[in-house]
This record gives structure tokens, sequence and C-alpha cells, in this order.
């Protein structure tokens, strides 16, 4: 709900939202998240952006993901790129920039839910199936997990895509109608991996998919939110982007934005593999 006039400038408003009892339950049992601590420590800091100094705006989401606006750094256009040049023009001597990205994220965390071995590759099996190019599998296998009715979706896929990943579609849903019964029996609420829960808003109508995606997105949170306060004791730049960190760190200090995530991901039981960039001035 937003009440107030916006202020022409900026076209603020005042906004708020009643919290339902489980939420100030959960909150005053769980004390301050790892996503809340993480806010607060990126507010306090500036840093120069395609020449400009900046301060955006952080958010928690529903998910426990941290989210920029104002400028919104996690959603531009050209993405990588972009982010990549933007923050390159502050760097300082001696320093790099270094983006560390777990490879597959949400297919690693469904396989791990799914007791799937992580060996398999669910879009290079698509991709081999039907011709189509790994890259061009992606979207139809994430969104099999989000959707609201996964049998529905699966079968507009390519029939040799069905044949060769009919298992998991079976697991798959199995999996959601089970985690959607405990949703509605725990009060409109789930979990992560990590035992965090995350609770519905009042009224909002929810369906299976999504509440698979709070508990796959909600668990790379909990990896990320985590990684990044770690580092934030030596870098100068934090900005988390979904299950990537950018970072400005001095030189020889590149390779712990990686070990912070795979560390984290293993202390909740996880296996990632994380992909690291590092860019120079």
């Amino acid at each position: 709900m937003a009440i107030g006039s916006p202020i022409k400038a900026q076209k603020k408003e005042t906004e708020f939202r009643r919290k339902t009892l489980d939420e100030i339950k959960l909150l005053s049992i769980q004390g301050e998240s790892d996503a809340e601590r993480l806010v607060k420590a990126l507010s306090e800091r500036s840093f120069s952006f395609q020449e400009k100094i900046i301060k955006p705006m952080w958010t928690v989401a529903i998910t426990g993901r941290v989210c920029t606006s104002k400028p919104n750094i996690q959603s531009l256009k050209g993405k990588d790129s972009v982010r990549v040049a933007g923050l390159k023009s502050g760097l300082k001597q001696g320093e790099v920039l270094v983006h560390a990205d777990i490879k597959a994220a949400e297919p690693t965390v469904i396989k791990h839910l799914l007791g799937i071995p992580q060996e398999r590759d669910f879009y290079q099996e698509y991709a081999t199936a039907t011709g189509y190019t790994r890259e061009t599998a992606k979207k139809p296998v994430n969104s099999l997990a989000y959707c609201k009715n996964s049998r529905a979706c699966f079968n507009h896929w390519p029939q040799p895509a069905q044949v060769v990943l009919g298992d998991y579609l079976q697991k798959l849903s199995e999996y959601k109608a089970r985690l959607y019964a405990d949703f509605r029996k725990g009060r409109r609420s789930i979990t992560t991996v990590t035992g965090r829960k995350i609770v519905a808003l009042m009224g909002a109508r929810i369906h299976r998919g999504q509440v698979m995606n709070w508990r796959v997105q909600g668990t790379i949170a909990d990896i990320i939110n985590p990684a990044c306060l770690r580092i934030m004791k030596f870098a100068r730049v934090v900005i988390p982007v979904h299950d990537a960190i950018y970072a400005i760190v001095p030189a020889n200090e590149a390779g712990e934005v990686a070990l912070a995530i795979t560390n984290r991901a293993r202390e909740i039981g996880l296996t990632v593999t994380v992909k690291t960039e590092v860019y120079h001035g």
C-alpha cells in the first residue's frame, strides 16, 4: 500500500504493508537475517559506476535475494558487459574486478532437492535430444520447475526431449506436490535448504511453481548473501546479482570470492562449481 503524494523530483511515496502474526513471531525468533545485514552493510557504501559515484537503494525480496534500485544495476541492458565496463571504470591501482558465478545454479539446487546425481546435465540432455543449442535448452528446462503445472508444460516439449527427461518430470511433479502440501499445512510458508522460512504475503494467490521457485531461489540467496558478507572484509565494492557476485578487491584476494561461495555452499550440504572472471583496469 502506498500513501502520501509523490515527491515530484524522485516520485517517492511512503509504502507499508501489514505483517502476519507468523512473520512477527518469526522475526522475534530468528533475529536479523543475512540478507538484512547485507542490505545495511551495502547501504553504507558508495562506489564508482560508469564514472559516476552512486549509492543504490538496497532491499530484500521475498526469497531473501538482495536487490538494487535507483539505479538498478542488476537489470541493465547488456547486463554482464555493461556491469563490467561500468565497474572497471572505478578500479584503483592494485585492484581487480572479479565476477564469480555459480554454474547452473538452479539445476544444481533442484537436483539436490530431488536426489538426482549432480553429474546429470538437463540442459545438455534436452539439447542433444532436440538438436537445439544448450543455451536454447535453458529456458524450457528452467521453466518446467517454476510453471504452475509441470506436466502441462512438459507436454509442449519436443517428443525426443520428453523421452530423455521423462524420469525428471516424474520426480519434479511429485516433489512439487509434496512441497505445496507442506506449504499449505505450514500456514502458507516454506523453508529453504538452510531452514530459513519464507512466508507468503497475506491474500496472495500462490501456485506450486512459485513455492518451488521460493525454495530454489531462497537457497541460492542463502549461499550468496553470507558469501558477500564474508568478502566485504576485504572487498571495496560488492554487488550480488542473483547467483553471482561482482567484487572489487585487491589483486591478491581475487580467488577468495569464489572460495567464499563454494565454502558457504559446502556448509549447507551443496557442492557447486563457480566460474570466475578477473578484469584488470
